[in-house]
């Protein structure tokens, strides 16, 4: 009786629960959970071989190269350690990584994802680096043959680990492969001529390259061109001739890709700017007409030419176009002395980046004039901060021809920013003697702002009443920004 009293409750339970119990347990052992050996057939296969299989098209695969991948993931988390001794860590725990795209328990694949299995292999190889050269013929065909931009991608990144070794067979398909191809392998090298030296004869020949397919008509070969080019500016003058006729192109990316490129290289003006003049002039593209007028900068006092240009500019309703035609003006310098009553009307422009361009090129171009002076003056009290310190660096930049904005820069001693007191100081010290009625508001502000201000006044007042002594004038750092 007494066994009954206790057995009875453990038959009902295992009644209850005993169906559960034993599904449990069969799902357990149909999975292998300690240590198994590969097939022999596939037992003495190296791991680089994989490697290079996964990275390969279907066409040029093992005939039973899913069926031994599937075979791995199953049996392969004790064994494959052993297989990849010979191999760094970290190309131990990605090829684990590669090895969890299979599927558990499975034999084949039959519609496997080879693009997802290429990313994988990608993986491993960048992992690898230049141990992994060998394979640098591989993973350029599954550049071209890669379907998704991860794949792209991680391709790329095992090409940039692989360095000078993968430069052979990527200009290779840069030169004679379909377009799209084409375009990611000038794509890869752009990405890999940065982090790796090369000799100036080697970045030369990418150049030539690079330059022959710059005119594709096919807009994405030709941008991957220009940023490969953009990599080798100096080693690529020798294509600017074959270059130019890009400012033509039906694509306004390609032309705003190619004026950009023309002036990173602002050689032989000559032959360049009047092109770019051209494009500055015409060009129906707001983002073509911006990188035609900044590179015309970049020639300086030898783009004089294109100045009529770049005044028609300024008012444009695109602040950038408007932007970058002031600022090539103020670089172009003396030269742009026509542009100086269209930059003095556009510091008065609604726009406080036009306002304070203006007023530094107007510095640079270093001409006086009344109405440049009242126009400064006026921009001493302009609610910008920026706009008010390029006016008061300009007038520095004038000297004593600044004479009638003492008043304006007398007031500009009190202005709540310090960078625009320090600078409103430096002005009054480059007017020298006409600015003696400032003595004592310099005073003032020494005596207000002792730690910041003592200094400049004191070089200021010896300018004052020394004009032959050089005093300490503050650069003008266009780009600085004014701190308070």
């Amino acid at each position: 009786m007494g066994v009954k009293r206790v057995m009875d409750p453990l038959l009902r339970q295992l009644r209850r629960f005993g169906g559960p119990i034993l599904i449990i347990l069969l799902l357990i052992g149909a999975f292998p959970t300690g240590p198994k050996q590969l097939p022999p057939v596939y037992a003495d296969m190296p791991a680089n071989y994989w490697i290079s299989q996964l990275d390969l098209p279907s066409g040029t695969r093992h005939p039973r190269t899913l069926e031994a991948l599937s075979a791995i993931h199953k049996h392969c988390l004790y064994e494959l350690e052993s297989r990849l001794k010979s191999f760094d860590s970290r190309l131990r725990n990605l090829m684990i990584r590669v090895s969890s795209f299979f599927p558990r328990g499975r034999v084949a694949f039959p519609k496997p994802d080879l693009d997802l299995r290429r990313q994988a292999a990608a993986e491993v190889v960048a992992a690898c680096g230049s141990e992994a050269a060998v394979l640098a013929d591989p993973l350029v065909t599954g550049l071209q043959v890669a379907r998704s931009p991860n794949t792209v991608e991680a391709i790329e990144n095992a090409l940039l680990t692989l360095g000078p070794a993968a430069i052979r067979p990527l200009s290779a398909l840069s030169l004679g492969a379909d377009e799209p191809s084409r375009a990611r392998a000038l794509h890869a090298l752009s990405r890999i001529i940065p982090r790796h030296s090369l000799s100036g004869e080697s970045q030369r020949d990418l150049a030539t390259v690079a330059a022959s397919q710059a005119g594709s008509h096919f807009p994405e070969l030709a941008l991957a061109a220009y940023e490969l080019l953009t990599a080798l500016t100096t080693n690529a003058s020798h294509v600017l001739p074959s270059v130019l006729p890009g400012l033509e192109h039906p694509s306004p990316l390609v032309r705003t890709a190619t004026a950009r490129f023309i002036g990173q290289l602002a050689r032989e003006p000559g032959l360049c700017v009047p092109p770019l003049t051209g494009r500055v002039q015409r060009d129906a593209d707001e983002a073509t007409r911006t990188a035609a007028a900044q590179s015309l900068g970049r020639f300086g006092s030898h783009a004089a030419a294109a100045v009529d240009a770049l005044v028609n500019c300024i008012q444009s309703h695109s602040t950038a176009t408007a932007l970058a035609a002031i600022q090539s003006l103020g670089r172009i310098g003396a030269p742009a002395a026509t542009a100086v009553d269209a930059l003095a009307a556009s510091l008065r422009d609604p726009r406080s980046e036009v306002r304070a361009g203006s007023a530094v090129a107007l510095g640079r171009i270093g001409l006086t004039s009344p109405a440049v002076i009242q126009g400064l003056s006026d921009r001493l009290s302009d609610d910008d901060d920026y706009v008010r310190l390029s006016a008061v660096r300009s007038l520095t930049a004038f000297g004593p021809g600044a004479e009638p904005a003492v008043d304006a820069l007398i007031r500009a001693l009190s202005d709540p920013v310090e960078s625009i007191r320090v600078s409103a100081t430096d002005a009054l010290g480059a007017i020298g003697p006409t600015a003696a009625r400032a003595r004592p508001h310099l005073q003032a502000a020494r005596n207000n702002n002792q730690s910041v201000m003592s200094q400049p006044v004191l070089a200021a007042l010896h300018r004052i009443d020394s004009p032959e002594a050089p005093g300490v004038l503050r650069s003008d750092g266009e780009e600085d920004k004014p701190a308070r």
